[in-house]
């Protein structure tokens, strides 16, 4: 990272963590942060103001959103809804909160409070700050993934969800209902790995249409949430 740095430069680092980091979640999360651009090579020397700048920011955005009470239940915060709108709130918060209940339960960390109460605080204020998105199933394994990884920071919550931000900000047209039959959408996307099938392996792809097997029934997944939801966590991890 060091060698990076100092030219603003991610592409050694890049193919460095592709081949596979070491089992160290502090290290592995200050890669992540790099490698999806919440802290820039390039403005290495200003990591610290970022961090500053970030966390006070998400720190904002959660405080006029949501209260987090001692027991880690998370609430909306009333007094800043407008009217009309603690309905449909309630009942956004009301699903992230299901979809959370369910992710990976079979990691004692993921079933803290404080970590349950984390996970829905991010993906909520990230559904209200991009209403172009919101929040889709899905969303939730990819943030468990980053917050798990993030775990290891001061602050794995804000930084998750910065994360998360950047990383949505290149896959949001798969959760996008408005762009499914369109090239950026879930179609386009199964339609890109069916070509590359027929490309490298064609007699799977054969097998497959004699089967009657479409491609989109794991190919969404796979793609969308980038294998979070089927492969085991220290597998998505490496």
């Amino acid at each position: 990272m060091t060698r990076g740095a100092k030219d603003g430069n991610d592409g050694l680092l890049r193919l460095l963590a592709y081949r596979g980091l070491p089992d160290d979640q502090s290290l592995r999360a200050k890669v992540w942060k790099a490698l999806l651009g919440y802290l820039p090579m390039k403005r290495h020397d200003e990591w610290n103001a970022i961090y500053g700048e970030k966390r006070a920011l998400y720190a904002s955005y959660r405080s006029e959103l949501l209260t987090v009470s001692s027991s880690q239940e998370v609430s909306l915060n009333v007094a800043s809804k407008s009217p009309g709108s603690e309905i449909d709130d309630q009942d956004l918060l009301q699903e992230i909160k299901n979809d959370v209940e369910r992710t990976r339960r079979d990691f004692e960390y993921f079933r803290r409070p404080a970590t349950k109460a984390a996970l829905t605080a991010l993906l909520f204020v990230y559904a209200k700050l991009n209403p172009g998105v919101r929040y889709v199933q899905g969303m939730n394994e990819i943030a468990a993934v980053l917050l798990y990884v993030m775990s290891a920071e001061t602050d794995a919550e804000t930084d998750a969800f910065w994360c998360f931000s950047e990383m949505m900000a290149e896959i949001k047209d798969g959760f996008m209902q408005a762009l499914d039959h369109s090239g950026e959408g879930v179609y386009g996307m199964v339609e890109e790995i069916s070509q590359m099938l027929r490309s490298y392996d064609p007699q799977l792809a054969r097998h497959l249409a004699r089967a009657e097997l479409s491609l989109f029934v794991f190919v969404l997944r796979w793609c969308t949430v980038l294998f979070a939801q089927d492969a085991t966590l220290p597998d998505v991890l490496r």
